[in-house]
């Protein structure tokens, strides 16, 4: 039976999980291959850290994701095409690993994220 996510090792599991899919993936790849430079170390504790916050409420997480996916726009323009491959991408790994509230809520705020990431771009 699955269970649901419940500690920060379950948000690193599922972000370490998620961008070895996105680096895999052909739409999504090659923005941090060819767009940007990585540093998956420092990237993934960032993402773990806007994640322990966003269900949490841990206070780890200071920053701006809509100026930081502005920036990367105007260096390669997203699409919806990619915000969807994003979210399809992000809900596989949740679904295969993790069912419950904060599952459910993690997925209802990637969408959100991303509808908003959309429009504000």
């Amino acid at each position: 039976m699955q269970q649901d996510i419940s500690t920060r090792e379950d948000l690193e599991k599922i972000i370490s999980l998620f961008y070895d899919a996105v680096k895999q993936d052909d739409s999504l790849q090659y923005f941090f291959t060819e767009v940007v430079s990585v540093d998956w170390n420092t990237h993934n504790k960032r993402m773990v850290d806007f994640w322990d916050n966003a269900l949490f409420y841990s206070g780890n997480f200071d920053g701006n994701p809509l100026a930081i996916h502005r920036t990367l726009n105007a260096k390669s323009p997203t699409t919806n095409a990619h915000f969807h491959r994003w979210i399809q991408l992000l809900n596989r790994v949740i679904d295969a690993h993790y069912k419950g509230v904060h599952a459910d809520i993690m997925k209802q705020q990637a969408a959100s994220i991303a509808d908003v990431m959309q429009k504000k771009i």
